[in-house]
């Protein structure tokens, strides 16, 4: 290499000029010595414009230690030596940040700003941004962003700018008269390095937990915001009253408890409130229909329901919300959603309306309740509303909150809280379905149980509920679950998509302290007695579950209409469009063929008060309102259960926009014996506990019938011929159905995952004897 004839400073580079980087592309070089000389090449050498393209055209290279790719990216013509180097942007070590100094300016004046990068030792003291990215293009470069001027001298790099972003910046600098150190994703990590967001994405729970404070950018304000943002800024005073009362107490509260007492406070009556000198609340504005709405509109702002947010706010220390040019304090952004969702419980909208509004919530409580961590498997319930651009982020994002030595049951798992599982750390090398296969594998290994299985669900209308007769070919499994990762790996049947929103209320609850049914017996719920295995076939590669346990019925009839959980109970029509077909035509199914339902009207009282048990449990999958076990044992709860059944077929069946030439012949006997039977029933039967236990329970499910006689509830992609089994590990029934096509995979006994149901009679171990026997058992290979 030719030597610069310029002497210059121990501390400052030679000159390189654009001729010596030519030479060192023509002859055998050392990359990673390359990659040092072009760093240093000039940045803008306006008498060598052959060394400004160059610096040009760094900004879009990387290259590892021993290689380089052959992919350019820049838009620029490139001279010919140079067509094999495209890359030259190194890594991020985990050990390293890189912290945006924001230079002060005002208005739409141009921005300013420098990047740092260093060991996270000596960073510093920096603010964490947390927004939604929303409009980032592929490749965006922020020089070709107007206004927007980013100084890296250490990497080089084109930095994705969304306009959020940038509007965020613009207001950010405001106010200030020196540079504002601030950590934003979209620029502190390389979005397009792999091993980088490897690296730096488990460290973003540390970032945001060592910020100074968090900043919350929500946008710029839309039609109503200002409705809204007035209300909550009032209540905001409100609660520092609220506080300020606690404060003259001797006592010392936590800061859970301390935000309980506020609230408790805020719900008394004005008397109360006058009382203890608390003037504040004649102040607050009246919440009308108007308010009610922009309230509810500025709380369905997509961050509040956002995955990476949660973690953000959960292990953030102090939090403030940025809308436009108001900021807000975060604890009253909370105190008013929890105090609007108390005052308002009994508000009927379209339950898609309130999901932001509650999400707040949800991620207040666990920002209170945060210690060590959380168990893994009912926060990936929890979080499955909160939503990802990235589907493996539902994992990522979550497990920083995680404290892995918790496990239900009788789990194994002796995970240090504070180490995530190597299998679990962020990997954006692996494809979707590895993340979620990985996952999956890991419940199975770390807990003594099977619980994870009823978070799965196949409720997908366009499929599913085109055909009742659709059968799970291979083509349709394809169709149904593509294919994500570069070597077709399949998605199995058996492991749950986290990155969408529930779609029906798991019968078998994953949380440790909920009340579980157990329909597999006390002696054999801890022994799952299953195992994975990875096969292949033409290219393509599927995980395979091997479980135990044996066939105990097959689905014989079926309902034809599900509940639809958007339909609008607070009216008379509402509620029978809502219940109507469904709970009729589970009742016609149970009924059976016409010389069963000829036979309802000759049978004997025993036998139709049996029937009338049946079918009132079954349709609330055995649970009362909330979630709690219905106790069949205790004659006063199962006969008030019984009751609120009745009362809402004798109201559906009297409502008036159905005439009586619509109630199903067979069904007239069944009124009337409800009629005779309960004539004090109470006046708002679809008001009651048990219509919303119905409601939890019914959703996206059907009422099924068993070639031996049993009724239950089971998912809606369910059809006739499916096989109901017991496996050992497991707590409730679950539906699965024969897979003919993997025959050519070598695979005997292949089954695909229906889904969990519930089975009157069977759900309390009335059936684990046949679990039990060793000879009875099958091996189900679940694919």
């Amino acid at each position: 290499m030719a030597k610069s004839s310029t002497a210059t400073k121990a501390t400052k580079p030679p000159h390189l000029s654009a001729v010596t980087f030519k030479e060192l592309l023509v002859f055998p070089f050392d990359i990673s010595k390359l990659t040092q000389i072009i760093r240093f090449i000039p940045a803008f050498d306006w008498d060598n414009t052959e060394s400004a393209a160059i610096f040009e055209m760094r900004i879009s290279w990387s290259c590892s230690a021993d290689s380089c790719d052959t992919n350019v990216h820049s838009t620029l013509d490139i001279p010919q030596p140079y067509k094999h180097i495209t890359a030259l942007r190194p890594s991020l070590p985990p050990t390293q940040i890189r912290v945006l100094l924001l230079h002060p300016g005002t208005g739409r004046d141009p921005i300013y700003a420098t990047l740092w990068r260093g060991d996270v030792a000596v960073a510093p003291r920096y603010e964490a941004l947390s927004y939604r990215w929303q409009d980032v293009p592929a490749h965006t470069d922020c020089r070709k962003v107007p206004h927007i001027h980013i100084i890296d001298n250490v990497d080089q790099r084109p930095f994705p700018i969304s306009k959020s972003l940038v509007e965020a910046l613009f207001i950010l600098r405001e106010s200030q008269s020196q540079d504002r150190a601030l950590w934003i994703d979209q620029i502190s990590i390389n979005q397009t390095d792999e091993d980088e967001k490897s690296g730096q994405v488990p460290n973003m729970g540390r970032i945001y937990s060592e910020a100074r404070k968090t900043l919350i950018w929500l946008g710029n304000p839309v039609e109503q915001d200002d409705i809204a943002l007035r209300i909550i800024t009032s209540f905001g005073n409100f609660r520092r009253q609220l506080e300020s009362l606690l404060d003259e107490q001797d006592t010392e509260y936590s800061p859970q408890m301390r935000l309980g007492l506020v609230h408790a406070l805020s719900l008394e009556s004005p008397e109360k409130l006058r009382s203890r000198r608390i003037t504040s609340f004649a102040e607050l504005p009246a919440i009308s229909d108007t308010e009610t709405q922009a309230i509810l509109a500025f709380y369905q702002k997509s961050w509040f329901t956002r995955m990476w947010p949660l973690q953000e706010v959960v292990l953030s220390k102090d939090k403030e919300v940025h809308c436009g040019n108001e900021s807000l304090d975060w604890k009253d952004v909370i105190f008013f959603a929890t105090w609007f969702m108390h005052r308002h419980a009994d508000l009927v909208v379209n339950p898609e309306l309130t999901v932001g509004i509650k999400a707040v919530n949800y991620t207040n409580f666990y920002a209170q309740t945060y210690e060590s961590g959380f168990e893994l498997l009912p926060m990936l319930r929890a979080t499955r509303a909160y939503t990802a651009t990235d589907s493996r982020d539902k994992v990522f994002a979550l497990v920083n909150m995680i404290d892995f030595s918790k496990a239900s049951g009788h789990g194994t798992n002796t995970q240090p809280s504070n180490n995530v599982p190597s299998v679990l750390k962020a990997d954006y090398r692996k494809g979707p379905v590895t993340v979620c296969t990985d996952l999956a594998e890991y419940l199975i290994q770390s807990r003594s149980d099977l619980a994870f299985l009823s978070l799965q669900d196949h409720v997908d209308r366009a499929i599913w509920l085109v055909d009742e007769k659709f059968t799970w070919s291979l083509r349709h499994q394809r169709r149904l679950m593509k294919a994500t990762e570069a070597n077709n790996i399949l998605s199995p049947t058996w492991v749950p998509c986290w990155n969408r929103n529930e779609m029906s209320a798991p019968i078998w609850l994953p949380e440790a302290n909920a009340e579980n049914f157990n329909a597999i017996g006390d002696s054999l719920a801890g022994e799952t007695f299953a195992k994975t295995m990875t096969c292949t076939h033409q290219g393509s590669t599927l995980r395979i579950l091997e479980v135990r346990g044996v066939e105990i019925g097959r689905l014989k009839r079926r309902s034809v209409v599900n509940v639809d959980e958007n339909d609008d109970i607070s009216t008379a029509a509402g509620r029978g469009k809502r219940y109507w077909g469904w709970v009729l035509s589970a009742i016609e199914t149970e009924l059976g063929n016409s010389s069963q339902r000829d036979s309802f009207a000759k049978s004997n009282d025993t036998q139709k008060k049996e029937l009338l048990k049946k079918l009132a449990v079954a349709l609330t999958a055995g649970r009362v309102r909330g979630g709690p076990i219905l106790d069949l044992s205790n004659p006063t709860a199962l006969q008030e259960h019984i009751d609120g059944f009745c009362a809402l077929i004798l109201e559906l069946t009297n409502d008036p926009i159905y005439s009586s030439s619509n109630v199903y012949p067979a069904l007239k006997d069944f009124r009337e014996y409800i009629q005779n039977q309960h004539p004090q029933l109470p006046e708002n039967g679809t008001q009651s506990d048990y219509t919303h236990a119905l409601f939890e329970a019914c959703r996206n499910r059907f009422l099924l019938v068993t070639d031996n006689g049993m009724v239950g509830l089971g998912p809606c992609c369910a059809t006739i011929g499916d096989r109901i089994c017991l496996f050992r590990g497991c707590r409730v029934p679950f539906l699965l159905r024969k897979d003919w096509n993997m025959f050519k995979w070598n695979l005997k006994g292949a089954h695909k995952l229906v889904g969990e149901c519930y089975l009157y009679g069977a759900m309390n171990g009335e059936l684990a004897s046949q679990v039990g026997s060793s000879h009875s058992l099958k091996t189900f290979a679940l694919i």
